[in-house]
């Protein structure tokens, strides 16, 4: 069954690359902002990790492991993260749905916290609601916000979500919950960059847990790291050149969240070992 779900990763990547977005939510997804209209900023990336590991001390998480006790494979992962789930038929994905009531839970309080607080929020926070919600439980709480930021931001999964109404409007109001990295370009994607970043913390967990013998663990990150990596270069490539879609691609925010998804998963086996 592994088997055959890699071989239904290059499925997944093209589907991804060829499709499009209902063409109000394409509308919305296209709507940057400039910094002078942002507001408010997360940490610089040399100072994000620190945040994060004070979060998870003060709240003295739980770790689990994302194959071992929740049973999501490498795999999965890499079909999720290539393509939103609307845009091919790959029943795979659906097995996410079962972390669906909590991604919920975490979007409809990140929701009120910025409504509440008449702000929006950085990711430290957005980790804090996430574990409450998750009762610490650092690995679902990853989960949670990646399912639920991708889901919110652009509205195309709904296999994940299933009978969850994500609409214009509230795309439109999720991109003023969430503060802007506001790091080198000038023009922001809050909703945008989020759901990569904790997309990409996602799957710097899911490649680096040590759950197979050494050389299968060896040859499985290794499909991870290429794909990972070169996830920007490839949507430039592929999605934005030759099949002439428009977007933006998030390359800071997407090694950021890789790499500090890989120094979680080393933590946690640190902790548990």
């Amino acid at each position: 069954m592994i088997v055959e779900r890699y071989k239904r990763i290059p499925i997944s990547i093209v589907s991804g690359m060829r499709a499009d977005l209902e063409s109000n939510k394409q509308e919305l997804a296209q709507v940057l902002l400039s910094k002078d209209n942002c507001r408010g900023f997360n940490l610089l990336p040399e100072n994000v990790l620190d945040q994060v590991m004070s979060v998870l001390e003060k709240r003295k998480v739980r770790f689990q492991g994302l194959k071992k006790d929740f049973g999501i494979s490498r795999s999965l992962i890499l079909l999720y993260f290539a393509s939103f789930s609307d845009f091919h038929n790959l029943r795979d994905v659906e097995q996410l749905s079962e972390f669906a009531r909590k991604s919920i839970e975490v979007i409809e309080n990140i929701e009120k916290e910025s409504r509440s607080k008449n702000s929006p929020l950085d990711l430290v926070k957005q980790l804090e609601i996430a574990l409450e919600s998750c009762d610490n439980n650092l690995v679902e709480a990853v989960l949670a916000l990646a399912i639920g930021t991708r889901a919110m931001a652009r509205g195309a999964d709904s296999r994940i979500l299933p009978n969850y109404p994500i609409n214009k409007e509230r795309i439109k109001n999720w991109k003023t919950c969430l503060k802007a990295f506001g790091w080198n370009d000038d023009l922001q994607d809050p909703a945008g960059d989020t759901y990569h970043f904790w997309n990409c913390v996602l799957a710097g967990i899911s490649s680096n847990e040590k759950v197979d013998p050494w050389l299968v663990r060896l040859f499985k990150q290794g499909i991870c790291e290429i794909i990972y990596k070169n996830t920007s270069l490839a949507t430039e490539v592929l999605r934005y050149k030759i099949c002439g879609k428009k977007g933006k691609i998030h390359p800071e925010v997407d090694y950021l969240g890789y790499e500090i998804g890989k120094a979680l998963i080393y933590l946690s086996e640190e902790k548990t070992t």
